[in-house]
């Protein structure tokens, strides 16, 4: 059920979902970001889970949501059931 048209996600914001913050021990550039948004006073929304965080981004129609990979801290995101839907709707 379609509740909204045209739903937008702003190019700025203050509202930042990182997952797989394990990665920011391997990946210098994602613990760099975290701390950028910390030192910033970004809202944190940390469910861990893709799906909730971006229908939030919808829902407050701002925010970020991050997931890197690294080889110590594999993503665990579902192709089929998360990031191609999402990513689709987040495109759209």
């Amino acid at each position: 059920i379609c509740t909204r048209h045209a739903i937008e996600i702003s190019p700025t914001c203050k509202i930042f979902s990182p997952a797989n913050m394990r990665a920011a021990q391997d990946l210098p550039g994602y613990k760099d970001l975290i701390d950028y948004y910390m030192t910033n006073r970004y809202t944190l929304r940390y469910t861990g889970g893709m799906v909730p965080d971006v229908y939030q981004q919808f829902t407050k129609k701002m925010g970020v949501f991050c997931n890197p990979t690294s080889e110590k801290s594999p993503a665990k995101l579902r192709l089929a059931f998360e990031a191609a839907p999402f990513g689709l709707l987040v495109e759209k």
